[in-house]
């Protein structure tokens, strides 16, 4: 078998038998895949955080297709973060979960994407910095969907093709902008100042957008409908949101 070198971002782990771990990594080569961890679980030399998920590592493994399916097996690793700070705020725990799971669960294996890789991993780091993890939920999942080439436009409205950012709602579950002249005001679900945000995020760095400019009961609406829109695009229920909607 040969051995190959990666970097990856750990996004689930699961236990195999007394002593391995099961993970499935988005790598930078070669896009999601299986590794296993073989006695990690009662390792006393190596750090069993390797395995955990939102975990980034450099490491070495046999390249293996099995008749169970491909599962590589890892030899060789070296931390490169885990930023256990973000494990003891409870927002941002469930904050890093949430973009892990979406990403486990919207891609396939052996499908690699670079710009997937380093969303992933530059927006831990943010994750880690960022004193508005609710904020940063919605950032990532909006740069998620454009590169994922899903995200409806909702820069202008959907009839008319207004393009004042102020004016502009989100009036359904797949997210049409709409224009306050061309819709119900009993149809929106997203106001005004939840859907400036929204196309901030898009045009944007986060470090560049003024959170401060748009309170949680303007965002908490955009982080709902874009869940209930990524579960029904994807066919896919995504077990966080539970968690995040009581954040």
């Amino acid at each position: 078998m040969p051995q190959e070198k990666d970097t990856g971002v750990v996004l689930s782990k699961k236990n195999s038998g007394e002593a391995d771990h099961i993970c499935s990594i988005y790598t930078k080569n070669s896009g999601k895949e299986k590794f296993i961890f073989r006695g990690l679980k009662k390792s006393t030399k190596r750090p069993r955080t390797a395995s955990e998920p939102g975990s980034i590592l450099n490491f070495i493994y046999y390249n293996y297709n099995g008749r169970d399916g491909k599962i590589n097996t890892v030899s060789e690793f070296n931390i490169l973060t885990n930023h256990n700070a973000i494990r003891k705020n409870n927002e941002k725990i469930f904050a890093l979960f949430y973009i892990l799971e979406l990403v486990d669960l919207t891609t396939g294996l052996s499908d690699p994407n670079t710009k997937i890789f380093n969303l992933l991993s530059a927006g831990i780091e943010t994750l880690y910095n960022t004193q508005k993890p609710r904020h940063f939920i919605i950032f990532f999942t909006v740069k998620y969907l454009i590169l994922q080439g899903v995200l409806p436009d909702i820069s202008r409205c959907s009839w008319c093709g207004n393009n004042n950012l102020k004016a502009l709602v989100i009036d359904n579950n797949q997210l049409r902008a709409s224009c306050l002249n061309c819709t119900d005001l009993k149809s929106v679900l997203v106001n005004n100042k939840g859907t400036e945000f929204m196309n901030e995020c898009a045009e944007n760095k986060f470090n560049k957008i003024n959170c401060e400019d748009y309170a949680d009961n303007d965002i908490n609406p955009v982080l709902a409908i874009i869940i209930r829109y990524i579960n029904h695009y994807f066919n896919i229920t995504l077990k966080t949101e539970a968690f995040l909607m009581v954040m």
